[in-house]
């Protein structure tokens, strides 16, 4: 198998963005300060968050595959990476809103989204000495609960959508990233921090975290949107 460096695999998950962006004509250029703000107010929680649980060895990174920079304990390689991914996450959103006449049938998506509130919600209690795992589980349950009682699950069916569609794409990454291809993990997690479930080599609290980043991003990318809607429309009034 060949050893491929983090910064590598970086660079692969941007052109992914960019050849996606191409092939299905998304019109993100059109709207890239609010593409970079709210990848940069994620990064903002994501970086001390990350940082903390490596602090505590609750995770850490393979230095054979990272670079000497690092952010608050988080490497340079680890910060571009989750970068490059909200970006991919942004692309394939946009891409699929081809799709939202579908969308627009999902009826009961508040009901499918406080659903999943509890489970995540109980997840968070049964493991709650695991912190990796009731971390992500009770931020995503928070998160969850906000989008079926206040936001009502606005655009939540185009973001279940597009999220199952980016596992697709992303599984490989993550694969090489938890040491499936080879026999050192880009990533180190504490076996006793998290539950062990693992999808092959990937634990199920990454694909949580995910989740947890992809809403939070679309969300803040979305009410962007509408406010520069709603100041062009006043404009033109």
């Amino acid at each position: 198998m060949i050893q491929i460096n983090y910064l590598t695999l970086v660079v692969l998950m941007y052109i992914l963005s960019v050849v996606i962006a191409i092939v299905g004509r998304t019109k993100l250029l059109s709207f890239v300060w609010g593409i970079t703000l709210s990848v940069l107010l994620v990064l903002l929680f994501y970086i001390p968050w990350v940082g903390w649980f490596k602090s505590l060895d609750v995770l850490s990174w393979d230095d054979a595959y990272t670079t000497p920079f690092s952010i608050i304990n988080v490497p340079l390689d680890e910060i571009l990476w989750i970068g490059g991914v909200m970006l991919f996450f942004l692309v394939l959103y946009e891409w699929s809103s081809r799709f939202e006449h579908f969308f627009k049938k999902a009826t009961s998506i508040v009901k499918l989204t406080g659903f999943m509130a509890l489970i995540f919600f109980a997840l968070s209690i049964v493991f709650v000495t695991q912190i990796y795992s009731f971390a992500i589980f009770s931020l995503l349950a928070i998160f969850l609960t906000w989008q079926a009682l206040i936001a009502r699950g606005k655009y939540m069916a185009k973001s279940i959508f597009t999220f199952t569609i980016s596992l697709l794409f992303l599984f490989p990454f993550e694969l090489y990233r938890t040491g499936f291809f080879s026999e050192r993990a880009m990533v180190w997690y504490d076996q006793q921090e998290h539950l062990r479930w693992t999808v092959l080599s990937i634990p199920v609290e990454n694909i949580a975290l995910y989740f947890l980043i992809f809403l939070i991003v679309i969300t803040i990318y979305e009410n962007l949107k509408a406010r520069v809607l709603d100041a062009e429309l006043s404009t033109s009034q």
